[in-house]
């Protein structure tokens, strides 16, 4: 068996997929380690998040632990070689991504009642929360019927809005990088940071699709 050369769109789609699963498994990564040591905490700006964070420890690491899984196995299901060679590996490593999946949308509906941001970050997690449910759940539905070509678009929708988390934290950096000019705090900036970073992702998922349907369509022919 030959490999097929990877297209531009793919070779942008998977430097996508690598960058923002490595900054979310950072991220997550951090942000356990800092929960498990909050009597130290970390310097400022950061204390300030820590100890929000640490007012709700369980459903902090329940979320973090949850979206850590995602970080890590999602470039294996997307991997063709995977699905190729192990498609029982390939179904149930999706089976427990989509359980996982609804575990982050909904302990992250439970995180805005004491949102950072104020109500423009309850907005965008409420929005890309539901969004992320319902891809899911379209996703299982074509996959149910057979429907493998829209099940795969509408994971990769899933999938586009789980990554935006890795897209959100560069924002942030930005924001507080900038912070002494703008003179904006966390609480009014980390909103905007929610949507930039979601929507662009989600944006970048949706041209991705739409790029590369004909050629699964044909393949599928």
């Amino acid at each position: 068996m030959t490999n097929t050369p990877l297209g531009p769109e793919r070779r942008i789609f998977w430097a996508a997929v690598v960058v923002l699963c490595t900054i979310a498994t950072a991220v997550s990564i951090r942000r356990l380690v800092a929960l498990a040591d909050s009597s130290h905490p970390s310097p400022s700006p950061l204390a300030a998040l820590d100890a929000l964070f640490a007012a709700r420890a369980g459903l902090t690491r329940t979320h973090v632990i949850a979206g850590l899984l995602l970080a890590l196995f999602i470039p294996v299901q997307l991997s063709a070689g995977v699905r190729g060679r192990f498609p029982h590996l390939h179904r149930w490593v999706g089976r427990t991504l989509m359980i996982v999946g609804i575990v982050v949308g909904l302990s992250g509906y439970a995180m805005v009642v004491t949102p950072i941001g104020g109500p423009l970050e309850v907005s965008a997690i409420v929005f890309y929360g539901t969004a992320l449910l319902a891809s899911l759940l379209i996703a299982w539905r074509h996959i149910r019927r057979g429907d493998v070509i829209r099940h795969r678009e509408w994971i990769l929708r899933a999938i586009a809005i789980v990554l935006g988390i890795g897209t959100t934290r560069p924002v942030v950096a930005v924001f507080f990088a900038t912070s002494p000019l703008t003179q904006l705090s966390p609480s009014q900036f980390f909103g905007a940071a929610f949507w930039i970073g979601f929507t662009s992702t989600a944006l970048a998922g949706e041209w991705y699709v739409r790029s590369t349907r004909h050629d699964r369509q044909i393949r599928s022919d």
